[in-house]
């Protein structure tokens, strides 16, 4: 039986608008997220020629909606290592900080689903240290062990992070940036993404759907794909509950956007 999942309304996710303020801190959010089957990836293709592409094109387009971070004076950083990606940016702006990370992550980790790639992650907060060649720093270790409990392909938020009322408690848009399962709170990527399209601050409903579908189609294919492979057939199988969850969520059953119970092998 699939397990109770709820959408978040009691972190302060669910407000409209953003401040923009500054917090005397040197930290960073800082994320990491590991490509799931990349022994697969590397035997199919050793050059990398079909999978870069995709792991370059996933980044800028979660770095898209990063834009507003960058014109108050912040950066989200990011270096790619085998299929591992890191992303991080300075704390000092706040919910603007946290939330342009959580919509670069949703970004990223949608895209990579649609070209049948998943992945799993975790976001910390703390002291983080980069070079041009280096990162190192007790955030990172902390975002890698988030990674390690995930399970499923889902990015965690460590529950520092929720409880900060400097970040948590001030105001956001109105759509729900996390969701909460087995007392883990991961990001709502499919929540966002129906949202988030082209420009961070307009709500755009046919772009929305579009994703939603594109990500119901991928869940399909993956559900059949792996229908002999028990251990990638249950994380496909969390995907069709996730995105089941929201599609309910969004009232879209009657435009077919949910995936029937039937097609599980």
């Amino acid at each position: 039986m699939a397990k109770k999942r709820k959408v978040l309304h009691d972190l302060g996710l669910g407000h409209y608008g953003v401040i923009p303020y500054e917090i005397d801190s040197d930290d960073f959010f800082v994320s990491y997220v590991d490509i799931l089957g990349f022994k697969d990836i590397i035997q199919a293709d050793p050059a990398g020629k079909e999978f870069l592409p995709l792991i370059e094109n996933a980044v800028k387009r979660g770095l898209h909606y990063a834009k507003l971070v960058k014109e108050l004076g912040g950066e989200l950083e990011y270096r790619i290592f085998s299929d591992n990606v890191c992303f991080w940016i300075p704390v000092k702006h706040g919910a603007v900080s946290f939330m342009a990370l959580l919509a670069t992550l949703a970004g990223f980790q949608f895209n990579l689903v649609s070209n049948g790639l998943l992945c799993r992650g975790g976001i910390s907060m703390g002291f983080h240290y980069s070079s041009e060649y280096t990162i190192y720093g007790p955030a990172i270790v902390k975002a890698v062990e988030l990674e390690h409990i995930a399970s499923y392909p889902r990015i965690l938020i460590d529950s520092e992070i929720l409880q900060d009322e400097n970040i948590i408690t001030a105001p956001f848009f109105s759509f729900q940036l996390a969701a909460v399962e087995d007392e883990h709170v991961f990001i709502n990527y499919l929540w966002m993404l129906f949202y988030v399209e082209e420009d961070l601050f307009s709500t755009k409903r046919e772009a929305g759907i579009s994703n939603l579908r594109s990500h119901r189609d991928t869940v399909l294919k993956g559900l059949e794909k792996y229908k002999d492979s028990p251990k990638i057939l249950q994380k496909y199988k969390w995907l069709k509950d996730y995105h089941n969850l929201i599609v309910g969520l969004l009232d879209l059953r009657e435009q077919n956007m949910g995936i029937s119970q039937e097609v599980i092998p």
